[in-house]
């Protein structure tokens, strides 16, 4: 067994918080392994966070709309920008680092205002 099918069946049987055994076993192996790095790595090392605030260690994904293309962004993070920025027709962006032309939008993320944001194809 490899070690992304590892990390799939791991994440299958416990999904994070925020994702259904559906949204796991549809994502890629890149994206899945993106996903396990911004959970385990250490973030304080990343982001100067130190790694015990476990707040953190949820991650939201994001998807291009020009090249499709998905990262996942800690949603304490995505929770900051969104409390500054955000309003209700206003998600959450960030400028896409793979065609650098798009824009990536959250697939599934609530604000801490209680909004809902849905990636729309």
């Amino acid at each position: 067994m490899s070690k992304v099918d590892e990390l799939r069946k791991k994440y299958m049987d416990n999904p994070p918080i925020g994702y259904s055994r559906k949204d796991v076993s549809k994502m890629s192996d890149d994206e899945l392994l993106d996903m396990d790095y911004f959970l385990n790595e250490d973030l304080e090392d990343i982001f100067g966070i130190p790694s015990s605030n476990s707040c953190i260690l949820e991650g939201v994904q994001f998807k291009c709309k020009n090249c499709g293309c998905t990262e996942y962004i800690p949603k304490n993070i995505v929770d900051s920008l969104d409390s500054q920025f955000g309003g209700p027709d206003f998600p959450p962006t960030f400028s896409c680092e793979k065609c650098h032309t798009g824009t990536m939008y959250p697939v599934n993320y609530k604000s801490p205002r209680g909004i809902i944001y849905k990636f729309d194809d």
